[in-house]
């Protein structure tokens, strides 16, 4: 669902005008940010929380280059969603309807994902280039 369909949705339930609920819903959403960065949490009962975490200085990988990399402390927002919503979504969510692991690198570079699934390198299926595959 994306802020367009949030705002269609408010828009047939309560009948307010869209430019109305527009403002509405990207003020809420520019308190919430600009709450986040002045370090300041956002609670929303039975909903859930809008934190600032901090993360720690630590010792990061660069794959492509084999080099260790120190990655510098700093704060990220998250969410964390309040218990009755999280087991409202646990009670009500079938798990078979959600999608498991879908792998993100063929979402992103438009591989196929079965030659995901064969652990086939992505750069012979970008480029056409025949593989041969081990089957034991």
């Amino acid at each position: 669902m994306t802020k367009a369909d949030i705002i269609t949705e408010i828009i047939l339930e309560t009948g307010y005008d869209r430019v109305d609920t527009q403002k509405v819903i990207e003020t809420f959403m520019k308190k919430i940010r600009n709450s986040l960065i002045s370090g300041e949490n956002v609670y929303l009962r039975g909903f859930g929380s809008f934190i600032v975490k901090y993360r720690a200085k630590k010792l990061g990988r660069n794959i492509s280059k084999n080099t260790s990399i120190i990655i510098p402390e700093h704060n990220i927002p998250a969410f964390k969603p309040s218990k009755s919503f999280t087991d409202s979504v646990k009670k009500n969510v079938p798990t078979d309807s959600v999608k498991k692991n879908v792998p993100t690198d063929s979402v992103k570079k438009n591989v196929p994902t079965d030659s995901v699934k064969k652990n086939v390198p992505t750069d012979s299926v970008k480029k056409n280039v025949p593989i041969k595959i081990n089957k034991k």
